[in-house]
Formats: structure tokens, C-alpha cells, sequence
């Protein structure tokens, strides 16, 4: 499996993974990453721009409504005619033109009202997404520090209790004061605790991830 994810074709040899899941502690402020959220994260964004965009849809549609005015001018000048059966002087003139189309298609508002609510509906969607950005980091961060809470109790003492129980009856058992079975639940018990413990790991770095992604940041060095 590893050698898959580090893009090896064939498998030639066995990765042996070294390490542990203890990760350093991480304080956010809550606020400060919903801010981020509300206005950073890919959905948040798609949001805006689609809010935008309704917005556009609608200033084009009031603009097509507005009809176009025409002016022009006119300059003429007509030489002098001798023309026996029409004389002229020479003369200039001068006109001015204005149209104003009156468009039948303005009666029907449905392409305007259609625009407008369009804009109220990406403007509620970007509303919902924000809500939903705030919501997802204010539950993620709560998780984050309900994991590191289990985590600290099992580094804390849990299993240095579990461990010194395990002590306690092996002196016991070279002693005669306590069974074989005694220590093989005492055994038993350490490596539950262990086990307890990994999975409260587990968890801190999954309720991590989450956060990160909740705030649409990325900032964790594994």
C-alpha cells in the first residue's frame, strides 16, 4: 500500500513506516479562523463569484431595457444656380435629427424580475455557505481540543498508571504475592491502554486535518 502511494510500479521492497501520531499541540483563535473561513474558503468563493455574476446578469438586463438614442446632424451647402426655369443663390443648411425607439419588449418585465431574483438567491447562497463555513470551523475546533483533552489525560498519567500497575504485580509475582494470571491482565490491561491511547492520537490528527480544512488553510507539518 505504501508503495503505491509513493508511486512505485512494482513493489521491490517492504517499507517499514517510523515514527509516532504524537503531534505538537496547536492553539487557534477561533474567531480569527472563522474570519478566514467566511471569506477565504474554495465554497465561500465559488459563492462570491456566482453573487457577482447574478449581479452582472442584472445591471446587463436593466441596461438592454434602456432604449438607444440616436442624434444626428446634417450640413448642406447648394452652390449658386443659374438655372433659367429655377434659379437659386448659393445657400447653406443646417439639420438636426433626433429617434428615440420606443421597443414593445419593455413592456415585458420577465427578463428583469427573472435577473432580480436571481441576485436574492445568490445572495441568499452565499449567506447559507458562509453560515456553513462558521458552523463547520466553530464544530471543528471543538473537536480538535475535545481530542487533545484525550490525549492529555493518556500522556498524563493513564499510562504511566497502567504501566506502574504492570510493575507492581510483576515484583508481586517474583514475590509470590500475586499469580501468573495477575500479570497477564495486568499485560493485558497496558496494552489497551496503549491501544486507547493511539486511537486518542488518531483522532487528534484526524480532528486536525478537519479543522484545516474546515478553515480552508493548510499548515501542518506531518
Amino acid at each position: 500500500g505504501l508503495a503505491v502511494l509513493v508511486g512505485r510500479k512494482q513493489q521491490q521492497r517492504v517499507y517499514h513506516p517510523i515514527g509516532n501520531l504524537a503531534l505538537k499541540e496547536r492553539t487557534f483563535d477561533l474567531e480569527s479562523l472563522v474570519n478566514t473561513a467566511v471569506i477565504e474558503r474554495s465554497d465561500v468563493v465559488a459563492a462570491l463569484h456566482a453573487k457577482e455574476n447574478a449581479d452582472a446578469q442584472f445591471t446587463l438586463a436593466k441596461a438592454n431595457r434602456v432604449p438607444d438614442v440616436t442624434a444626428s446632424l446634417n450640413y448642406t451647402h447648394n452652390s449658386q444656380s443659374q438655372n433659367t426655369f429655377a434659379p437659386s443663390p448659393e445657400n447653406d443648411q443646417i439639420g438636426f435629427s433626433l429617434q428615440v425607439p420606443i421597443p414593445v419588449s419593455n413592456f415585458d418585465t420577465d427578463d428583469l424580475k427573472a435577473a432580480h431574483l436571481t441576485v436574492m438567491q445568490a445572495d441568499k447562497q452565499l449567506e447559507a455557505v458562509q453560515v456553513q463555513a462558521e458552523t463547520d470551523v466553530r464544530q471543528s475546533v471543538a473537536r480538535y481540543r475535545s481530542a487533545l483533552d484525550a490525549v492529555r489525560q493518556y500522556s498524563g498519567g493513564i499510562l504511566n498508571d497502567a504501566q506502574r500497575a504492570l510493575d507492581i504485580k510483576l515484583y508481586s509475582y517474583k514475590k509470590g504475592a500475586a499469580t501468573l494470571l495477575d500479570v497477564r491482565q495486568a499485560e493485558s490491561d497496558l496494552n489497551a491502554t496503549y491501544q486507547s491511547y493511539y486511537s486518542a492520537l488518531n483522532e487528534e490528527v484526524k480532528a486536525l486535518v478537519n479543522l484545516e480544512q474546515a478553515a480552508g488553510l493548510w499548515d501542518i507539518d506531518l
